[in-house]
């Protein structure tokens, strides 16, 4: 399993999400965390967060919560910025629920998105609109335990 590579592949499929009508496309995804973003909108992806592991006979499913954020700009609170989100919601959309494809067969059993969270989004200390989007990474590799 390569988390890194997992959320490289997260950043490569979200960077490819059709933007809006008449609104700009994601300039930057991104698993490389900067301190400040220097596009919008920008995407980054988070390191994941394990979520209730399960172990079997020779095996191991690892259920990883990898967040990521959506950033479209410093937070202004305008209404402008509300329909935005609102826009990207529905541009996202299509990806809620589904499956998605990462090109990383050989561990990653399953790749969904399963939540949504649009508002204001710190990160670095600063206030950004923007949407958060959790995806769960089920990862599932051969385990052998030492005796």
């Amino acid at each position: 399993m390569d988390s890194y590579a997992i959320a490289g592949a997260l950043a490569t499929l979200y960077k490819a999400t059709t933007p809006p009508s008449g609104e700009e496309a994601i300039k930057v995804a991104t698993a490389d965390l900067a301190e400040a973003p220097s596009y919008f909108p920008t995407m980054f992806i988070l390191p994941p967060r394990l979520n209730d592991p399960s172990y079997i006979t020779k095996g191991r499913s690892l259920p990883l919560d990898y967040p990521a954020i959506l950033l479209l700009d410093k937070a202004d609170g305008s209404a402008r910025r509300a329909v935005l989100m609102h826009k990207w919601i529905n541009a996202l959309y299509p990806r809620l629920g589904t499956q998605l494809q990462l090109g990383l067969n050989t561990y990653v059993a399953l790749a969904t998105l399963v939540g949504v969270d649009a508002g204001t989004v710190r990160y670095e200390g600063v206030d950004y609109d923007g949407i958060t989007l959790v995806n769960r990474v089920l990862v599932s590799e051969s385990y052998d335990p030492a005796a």
